[in-house]
């Protein structure tokens, strides 16, 4: 009997920084765990394209026009208590990146990243999240 494939990590991207984007794009499609199906420039639009796709994780910006990543991610988790959302900011600011903690961010990570250790912890951040999820 064959061992069944550990399903993809479904992953929406919220950033409006086009450039990132694209690297993140790109290690996502090079990474077998992840399947990377949607992305929003905006809190906003995020927070739509998250209840028509229903991902197993958000990488959520901090800073962007419009709904920035704080209020989205209180928005999608209001919305979709079991979300998964993973803060992602170059912001250094330790009361920034409490409040995306205090808004229940799974976790937040740092700008600029090492992609190989930036998808490790993406993809440990979701399963874990995943993990409560199914306990629930």
């Amino acid at each position: 009997m064959r061992a069944e494939a550990t399903p993809r990590i479904r992953v929406v991207l919220i950033d409006d920084d086009d450039a990132l984007v694209e690297v993140l794009r790109l290690n996502f499609e090079l990474d077998a765990r992840f399947e990377l199906v949607g992305r929003a420039a905006d809190g906003r639009a995020g927070v739509e394209l998250v209840a028509a796709l229903r991902p197993d994780a958000i990488l959520m910006d901090l800073h962007m026009p419009g709904l920035g990543g704080v209020a989205a991610t209180r928005a999608l988790l209001a919305a979709h208590p079991d979300a998964c959302v993973i803060a992602f900011t170059s912001s250094r600011d330790p009361r920034e990146l409490e409040a995306m903690r205090d808004a229940g961010a799974a976790a937040v990570l740092a700008k600029p990243f090492d992609p190989e250790a930036f998808l490790d912890a993406v993809a440990a951040h979701a399963r874990a999240c995943n993990a409560r999820a199914s306990a629930a």
